[in-house]
């Protein structure tokens, strides 16, 4: 260091300050003609100062407000020149000053014995050393935050100075404008050319001193740096004299309590129990300086982490800049995960740490009064006396006050201890959330850069002898006897707390066999109606469970032994690669008894027999494999050695990514599959959309996780494949949980359904019994309650409903970690709308956009009208209205949010989209009156969906209403596409619109003669005798006309449904020819007088035979 300062000196120093020298010279000659433009700026400013002035002397203003702003700008750069000049002169003294001050010890920190015993002065100038080292710190954290600026400057300041000198090349030189250039623009161009040099020449002058100045400020951080060690290290040293005398103190007033105790024990009970009240006070007192002590080295411990956070927060931010290394700056990135606190664990501290200072608080009001109370000890002495004999309390006074001023001493201790402990606390929580958000900050800072960046070379010819290489590395120093060895010298404690353990899977191995009994027992009543309970279902799901869990529990308390073991580290790497086996093991396992025969799957969710069977098989053959290649896995990924990480962790990875991908494909085959024997139970869109988009999916994703490996971003598969697993189980548990939900209901509606029938059939017994019928009791078929007993399709909605919501919930859950990741992509621009930057992000988001809106106007409008419509009664037709409706609501707001994620707002568009409306308003002029109409019948409804109409020459049933036309369906079940504007501008019936009641006329003519009463009476027996006329209103004959052929009768009757006319008609007409002939009377036969003339005799001659 003493070379690069003489260096220093000799080379750099003289140039400098020549440098500096010619700097003031011009910087004087600047200054004044600044000044200059300054005041006449000013001058013609006071002049434009007018209470009404023109819009000319407006502009004229602005332009001159400008001008000072500028030359302004360029006085401050100017100011800043002459500060940084005079920093840099008197640079090199102080640096020396500083070193030289460096080179003398700092005197030692201890204490007087006079200073340790006084408590109270202690306590203050904790306080006060304590204050001081939180300056130092503070002003140690902003020369860190200085040099760091420094040192990314030079780069930042050599690309301004060049922009300024080419924006300072740009401008003319005053002398060079013409001469009728007026004041204002000259002086606006000298404000620009006099900002610009004053810029120039203060980035020119920080690049001349960078080196000057970063080496002050180092010199400055390395002195306050040794000052804020060494007040730490005195605030410690008061800190144990602080603790060491509380602790004496503690222990004083508990002797002193103690023996007042035991010289009370045998006296009056109020002696003997003021006593013990103080004893208790003693030991709160202790206590409460060990809590005290506690919270100091939980401080401590905090401050420390913070600071060890900042630094590596510092050294990450320097590292980031060196990306150009790729795989190793991702390697590094990866070595600083451990380094995080655990966010979730502080938020659980401060959650802690908040109910502690809730609970001191309350504790110190309460201790508070109570010391209060005992402000005047004779008052409070006598009012424990209160109620003893007279002769008595004079005794018990002399003994009870002593008693009362040690309790005010106690208490008076413990509300100071208190008071320095709620300090400590409220300190204590501010580093925790100051950790909190470092640790918050620098997750995300990983998160942003980590999923990006690849941490290990793309896989090449190279790759096998690493393989090898590492293989031989990893276990030659790992044989029998050196585990023997390792396992004996761990201490015995922790060994007996594992061995204790055991006990556990040994209760589970004896409690195998009662819990096979119990569920071979329950399986012949599982369908019966009568003995079937829900519990049975409970008992299959988790008694495999346990019955599966005696040997993984095993390995686990192996594998917790192993991993106590320090050296060879490839033990504790065994370790963990055990708790991961066993846990596989025993969740596999566990799989395994419930899909097979007997089993939960089986029995109680009744599963194909081909598919449960083909289920089976797959898990059989996927659990030996899955458990040796995830072993492997976290066996090479636990350990700190990068190469084993990156050769043997990326080929077990691989491996395990193919056989994934193997086993989805047996698993969704749609011949060989699980799924093939579903394939009539779901629908066709359902086969589409998992023939043409689950499976590829679910097939490719694995192996694009094993590409990114073989490419080098093993880390980032690894991430991505954890939250994928986690995401697959947490729609195993949502499933399980659906059929389970499922089972239950199921087996509540058959049991409520055979109380229905049995209830039934006692009533008819009983009934039976009085004589009050002769119905015969029918017996109850269980079989037909199993097959008709099912779940209704609403409450299969509502738990589909909460099922999906409750999967998007565990989803977001487990993939809220990866969600800093996609900061990367805000920063990758793609282009540019009405001065709007679109990124990679907006293009996601779009898409997740226009998934959810189709998702919604899938499932939106139906689950609307399972959940709220037909639970309030509401009518058909309006709940097709409500839906409709909602569904191109939910399109029109996904739309505008799809344009407001690319940056698209409605600004930007509102001409486009007016000069498309008139466009398309001439050229598609039916298709907007259609589309118009159907916005009229939704929100008016003349029709309604079930509505019989006529149209035209047309009638039906609406069946659909859609936003262009709608279908009507004819009585020949021919489906009608009639468009909308028909509805609203032509003649239209709608037969059912208030109500479905329809009135039907029947017209018969009779023949004169016959008696116009019995003809009534006789069509009225007919219309009222039919079973789908209405008896209100009442059916009606009239008479309607008497002609030459007879008279015309017509008998009018009203129905409840159109779709009944054609049938009433036809019967009603049957029934009345019936009648007719059975009464006698004749319909009337019109007369007809055939003429034939001779010329037609004459051309036809077989006439007139």
């Amino acid at each position: 260091m003493s070379r690069f300062f003489s260096r220093l000196e000799s080379y750099f120093m003289p140039r400098l300050l020549l440098s500096l020298l010619l700097l003031a010279f011009s910087v004087c000659s600047y200054a004044d003609e600044l000044d200059t433009a300054l005041g006449t700026a000013n001058r013609y400013l006071q002049e434009l100062e007018l209470s009404n002035p023109t819009e000319q002397q407006r502009q004229q203003r602005m332009q001159w407000l400008d001008v000072q702003q500028k030359l302004q700008s360029a006085k401050g750069y100017q100011e800043q020149l002459s500060r940084l000049a005079e920093q840099v002169r008197q640079a090199p003294d102080e640096i020396k000053r500083i070193r030289s001050r460096l080179k003398t010890a700092l005197p030692v920190n201890q204490l007087s014995a006079q200073q340790r015993r006084d408590l109270s002065s202690l306590e203050q100038r904790l306080i006060r050393e304590t204050a001081s080292s939180n300056g130092l710190g503070l002003t140690l954290s902003e020369l860190d935050n200085r040099i760091e600026t420094l040192q990314g400057n030079p780069g930042s300041l050599q690309q301004s100075l060049a922009q300024s000198r080419l924006q300072l090349e740009d401008i003319p030189e005053i002398d060079a404008l013409p001469t009728n250039t007026d004041e204002l623009e000259r002086l606006q161009m000298l404000a620009i050319r006099m900002e610009l040099q004053a810029r120039v020449r203060l980035f020119e002058q920080q690049l001349a001193s960078y080196e000057t100045r970063l080496e002050l400020n180092r010199a400055r951080r390395d002195e306050t740096n040794r000052s804020y060690k060494h007040q730490r290290s005195l605030v410690t040293i008061i800190q144990q004299q602080v603790a060491e005398s509380r602790r004496r103190q503690a222990e004083t007033a508990k002797n002193q309590t103690e023996k007042a105790s035991q010289a009370a024990s045998g006296k009056h009970p109020v002696i003997a129990e003021a006593a013990e009240i103080n004893a208790g006070y003693s030991n709160q007192l202790e206590q409460l300086v060990a809590e005290l002590e506690t919270s100091a080295n939980r401080k401590k411990s905090l401050e420390q982490s913070r600071q060890l956070l900042e630094e590596t927060n510092k050294i990450l931010r320097q590292q980031l800049q060196l990306s150009e290394l790729g795989e190793v700056v991702g390697e590094v990135l990866r070595s600083y995960q451990d380094r995080v606190p655990d966010v979730y664990q502080l938020r659980r501290e401060l959650l802690q740490l908040e109910r502690n200072l809730i609970a001191a608080r309350l504790e110190q009001s309460r201790s508070k009064v109570i010391y209060r109370n005992l402000s005047d000890l004779d008052s409070s002495a006598r009012l424990l006396l209160i109620g003893i004999e007279k002769e008595q309390q004079a005794d018990l006074f002399k003994s009870l006050k002593p008693l009362l001023d040690d309790r005010r001493e106690l208490l008076q201790q413990i509300n100071k201890r208190r008071d320095a402990y709620l300090t400590n606390v409220l300190s204590e929580d501010l580093l925790l959330r100051e950790l909190l958000g470092q640790s918050e900050r620098f997750s995300d800072a990983l998160g942003r850069q980590l999923l990006w960046t690849a941490n290990a070379e793309p896989v090449d010819g190279y790759f096998l002898a690493q393989l090898t290489q590492v293989l031989q590395q990893l276990f030659k120093d790992v044989s029998v006897e050196s585990l023997k060895k390792s396992v004996a010298d761990l201490p015995q404690e922790k060994i007996t707390g594992y061995l204790i353990l055991l006990l556990l899977p040994l209760g589970l191995w004896l409690a195998r066999k009662p819990m096979q009994q119990a569920l071979s027992r329950h399986e012949s009543a599982i369908g019966n109606v009568r003995e079937d309970r829900f519990s049975y279902t409970l008992e299959a799901l988790f008694f495999p469970f346990l019955i599966e869990m005696p040997i993984p529990l095993t390995m686990l308390c192996g594998a917790l032994i192993l991993k106590r073991v320090e050296e060879p580290a490839v033990i504790s790497q065994l370790g963990s690669a055990l708790i991961e086996i066993s846990v596989l093991l025993l969740f596999m396992r566990w799989a395994l008894k419930l899909v097979n025969l007997g089993g939960l799957v089986d029995l109680h969710f009744r599963w194909p027999e081909p598919a449960r069977l083909k289920l089976l098989y797959q898990l059989r053959a996927l659990l030996v494999p899955a458990i040796l290649l995830v072993g492997l896995l976290v066996l090479a990924e636990d350990g700190p050695d990068q190469l084993v990480r990156n050769t043997l962790g990326r080929i077990v990875f691989i491996i395990l990514c193919v056989v994934s991908s193997a086993f989805i494909w047996r698993l969704l085959s749609p011949k060989l599959g699980v799924l093939s024997h579903w394939a009539e139970r779901i629908g066709q869109a359902s086969r589409g959309y998992l023939r043409y988009l689950i499976k590829p999916v679910l097939l490719t994703t694995p192996i694009v996780l094993a590409l990114l490996s073989i490419a080098g971003y093993h880390f980032t598969a690894l991430q991505l494949s954890r939250h994928l697993l986690l995401s697959l189980a947490a729609v195993v548990v949502i499933t399980l949980v659906y059929n389970t939900i499922l089972r239950w209901l199921m087996v509540a509606e058959r049991r409520l359904r055979l109380n229905q029938a049995l209830a039934r059939r006692a009533a008819v017994l009983a009934a039976r019994e009085n004589d009050d019928t002769d119905e015969e009791p029918s017996e109850v078929d269980e079989q037909q309650l199993v097959d008709v007993a099912r779940v209704s399709d609403q409450t299969r909605g509502i738990m589909k409903l909460i099922a999906a919501l409750a999967l998007l919930l565990l989803a977001s859950l487990i993939w809220l970690p990866l969600w800093p990741a996609l900061g990367v992509l805000e920063q990758q621009s793609l282009w540019e709308i009405a001065d709007n930057t679109v990124t990679t992000a907006d293009i996601l988001g779009m898409v997740l956009m226009i998934l959810v809106t189709w998702a919604l106007v899938r499932n939106l409008p139906g689950l609307l009208e399972i959940l709220i419509l037909q639970r309030k009664g509401v009518k058909q037709g309006t709940r097709y209205a409500v839906v409709a409706l909602s569904r191109y609501a939910v399109i029109a707001i996904g739309f505008v949010l799809t344009l407001g994620a690319l940056g698209v707002g409605w600004g930007q568009v509102q001409w486009l989209v007016a000069a498309l409306g008139v466009g398309l308003g001439f050229g598609l002029q039916e298709i907007f009156a259609n589309f118009i109409s159907g916005l009229i019948l939704l929100f008016e409804r003349p029709i309604r969906v079930g509505d019989t109409v006529t149209v035209g020459d047309m009638t039906g049933t609406v069946s659909k209403i859609r936003i262009r036309a709608t279908t009507v369906v004819d009585y020949d079940r021919r489906e009608i596409v009639i468009p909308n504007k028909l509805f609203v501008t032509e003649r239209l019936i709608n037969w059912t619109l208030s109500d479905n009641i329809v009135r039907l006329q029947l017209r018969l003519t009779l023949a004169h003669g016959q008696s116009v009463t019995h003809i009534t009476q006789t069509m009225l027996q007919v219309g009222q005798s039919h079973p789908l006329v209405m008896k209100e209103p009442e059916p009606m004959v009239i008479m309607l006309e008497s002609n030459e052929v007879g008279r015309q009768f017509e008998l009018r009757i009203f129905i409840e449904d159109l779709m009944h006319k054609v049938q009433v008609t036809n019967e009603t007409y049957d029934m009345l020819f019936r009648a007719l002939e059975r009464e006698g009377l004749q319909l009337a036969t019109p007369k007809r007088q055939i003429e034939i003339s001779q010329q037609q005799l004459n051309h036809h001659p077989n006439l007139g035979h």
